[in-house]
């Protein structure tokens, strides 16, 4: 089989409608392999992380970090604690928590306060925050809450995120600070 032969092959085989139909293919994949990328990249993509947590009366307190894995922002309008099936909302304005004075010689030397994050909490993609959230539920059940916790994420986009997250141990709420 020489070259002729094989140029006479190639000229028969592409015809108008054969060579329409290689670009519909080609432009269709092209398109698929677009959109897929798109909506992977800005899918609503969560990552909630404990640092500290303590009981505080009938409260709890915790320092989380909340991470957007997503490239599109995301507004994060709640943040609640599930304990049997019930939802206890976090507060969605800034709180004082906890307040520690220091003293020396009767002098108070430093003031300490934790103010709860507020929200809506913005993010742009690839962002997070950090911040503590307090959670008002019955003394009654802070007794008996144990390692992992669920909470909801509530946000702008879609449905809340349900998250079921561990924790080595209850803090003392002085190393909240």
């Amino acid at each position: 089989m020489n070259l002729e032969t094989v140029f006479e092959l190639f000229k028969k085989c592409l015809t108008k409608d054969n060579f329409t139909f290689i670009l519909a293919v080609f432009g269709s994949v092209g398109a698929f392999y677009n959109w897929l990328t798109n909506h992977l990249r800005s899918r609503k993509s969560l990552q909630m992380q404990i640092e500290r947590i303590c009981k505080f009366g009938s409260s709890v307190v915790a320092y989380v970090m909340i991470l957007n894995r997503s490239s599109a922002s995301i507004s994060i309008s709640g943040v609640s604690l599930k304990v049997d099936g019930k939802l206890y909302p976090g507060y969605h304005v800034p709180l004082r928590t906890i307040r520690i004075n220091h003293y020396e010689y009767g002098d108070a030397i430093a003031d300490r306060e934790i103010i709860t994050m507020a929200f809506p909490a913005n993010l742009g993609g690839l962002a997070g925050v950090s911040g503590y959230l307090m959670f008002d539920i019955p003394p009654a059940l802070s007794e008996k809450l144990e390692s992992p916790l669920t909470f909801l994420i509530s946000s702008n986009r879609g449905r809340p995120l349900q998250m079921s997250l561990s924790f080595s141990q209850w803090d003392k709420w002085s190393a909240m600070l």
